[in-house]
């Protein structure tokens, strides 16, 4: 299994408070309950907000299931075999089979062996828990289950714990907090606490959604209230569409944003788009079938707008349509608001979203069997820019020309581009020996003249050279002197003009 370093990971998550959905929301709107929580890494250290620069989670994971009860709660909900199959069964749904498929078989195997039931050394009061309250102790309990599993447990043939309560709460919390793990083990990935009204493969999942990082996504800004995503709604969204018989509720994906942070889209799969318009083909996010774009991704303004194309197949069947969708970031724009399922969420072919600040638009052109074709207008057309000069502008038969091509290159991004600069010398005019350099890239040719320019961008790059007028030119005779500039598979054509054995004239303001 693949992860990153456990103290670096600890210091960077964030806070998601149990109470935020159910409490604090004044004034949004409050469709769900909040029912899931991820405790806070490190109450010393300032949260970042959520960001696309995530860390790889990949390969097999072994569980570690741990059946704890409550000391004054004797029931035993469930066997060891419901667990272990609820996480890895592979004929019918499972974890298993969910995170292959979300993850596009980046985690290619999760197992578990299930241990228990243990007695915690509390009762529910103890923990702070009850049925009535959204929040308990959840890293005592955890701590707690691991210290009374530890004879007959063997914690360091384990990725991750998964603690399993006898009661009921209102919220099943993931910890991210660092514990003290027996065994020399080394488990880099946050515990889950899961209560005994919480066992559905749609909640757990989402649960290990938080132990991978992720945080809750939103909808118009408003937390826990995000359909088309896991880490969104979770337990309580349309599971009578795609529900088990055994393990109930199952989960939808997750969102791009998210998946790329994981690090299961690859490159080639991700389109950054630049200045200007262009059209694309997004493929469905679940169970994708050609190798299209799974995710589109536009920054202008401070903004970043994640688009993706979502269908009904697979673990997405739960879905209330297909169609593209908009976040920023992780937070979904619906300009209708809730309900977040709407038509107002669901960009659909000849309809076009505009964000007029940042001169972006999407137009949705039209639907493939597995996705759609969309137009993408970031802003104005990238350009290479020039300015061109000469001293002197008239010069005489014999005399020596400098010349100056000073060339920018703008996307409205503060980005670069490779370049290659080519000045053709008129037959009028023959180039001086060596006169040619540049302020940046290399000169390929002294002549014709030939500059590379690997990096060119919003600084200016100066190229200067020096060419003579040819003796046989006695009358005024204008030359032009011209400059290409090759860049992103374009010629950009530029052209000086100076007139050979010309007179500066200039005319007087005449005034009524």
């Amino acid at each position: 299994m693949s992860l990153w370093n456990r103290t670096t990971r600890f210091f960077i998550l964030f806070v998601l408070f149990l109470g935020v959905g159910l409490w604090l929301n004044t004034g949004h709107e409050s469709k769900v309950a909040a029912e899931t929580a991820v405790t806070q890494a490190d109450q010393n250290n300032p949260i970042p907000e959520f960001t696309s620069q995530g860390f790889a989670i990949t390969g097999a994971q072994h569980w570690a299931v741990l059946m704890c009860k409550f000391s004054d709660v004797s029931s035993e909900p469930q066997t060891k075999s419901f667990f272990e199959n609820m996480f890895e069964r592979t004929t019918g749904p499972s974890l298993h089979n969910y995170w292959r498929e979300v993850s596009y078989n980046n985690i290619t195997a999760i197992t578990a062996d299930a241990h228990g039931w243990f007695t915690l050394p509390k009762s529910r009061a103890g923990y702070s828990f009850s049925s009535a309250t959204a929040g308990f102790a959840v890293e005592d309990i955890i701590q707690d289950c691991i210290n009374v599993a530890n004879p007959s447990v063997n914690f360091s043939l384990y990725d991750a714990v998964a603690v399993m309560l006898n009661s009921d709460s209102p919220v099943a919390i993931t910890t991210l907090w660092p514990l003290s793990y027996p065994d020399g083990a080394v488990i880099q990935l946050g515990a889950l606490a899961i209560p005994s009204n919480k066992y559905n493969l749609a909640l757990v999942a989402h649960e290990m959604g938080h132990a991978y990082s992720l945080p809750h996504s939103s909808a118009n800004g408003n937390e826990y209230q995000n359909p088309w995503d896991v880490m969104g709604i979770a337990s309580s969204y349309r599971c009578s569409v795609n529900a088990d018989p055994i393990y109930s509720c199952l989960g939808q994906h997750t969102i791009a944003a998210y998946k790329d942070y994981l690090g299961w889209i690859q490159p080639a799969q991700k389109y950054v788009a630049p200045m200007g318009t262009h059209t694309i083909t997004l493929e469905r996010l679940a169970l994708p079938q050609t190798n299209n774009y799974l995710m589109a991704e536009i920054n202008a303004g401070g903004t970043t707008y994640v688009l993706e194309a979502r269908q009904r197949v697979g673990y997405d069947t739960k879905l209330a349509g297909d169609a593209v969708l908009i976040h920023k970031v992780d937070d979904l724009v619906d300009p209708t608001g809730a309900p977040y399922d709407d038509e107002g969420a669901m960009w659909k072919p000849g309809e076009t979203f505009v964000d007029a600040a940042n001169e972006i638009e999407v137009h949705i052109d039209s639907a493939t069997a597995t996705g759609f074709v969309i137009t993408i207008k970031n802003g104005s057309e990238p350009q290479v820019n020039a300015t061109l000069s000469a001293n002197p502008t008239t010069p005489a038969a014999n005399e020596v020309v400098e010349f100056q091509t000073k060339l920018t290159y703008v996307d409205g991004n503060s980005g670069t581009v490779a370049a290659t600069v080519s000045v053709t010398i008129p037959a009028e005019m023959t180039l001086v020996p060596n006169s040619v350099t540049t302020t940046a890239g290399t000169i390929i040719s002294q002549n014709p003249p030939e500059i590379s320019l690997p990096t060119l961008g919003e600084t200016a790059v100066i190229i200067t050279y020096q060419a003579t007028v040819n003796g046989a030119i006695t009358d005024p005779t204008p030359i032009t002197v011209p400059v290409a500039v090759e860049w992103n598979s374009q010629t950009s054509n530029f052209s000086q003009v100076i007139i050979a054995n010309g007179t500066a004239v200039y005319l007087p303001l005449i005034t009524r």
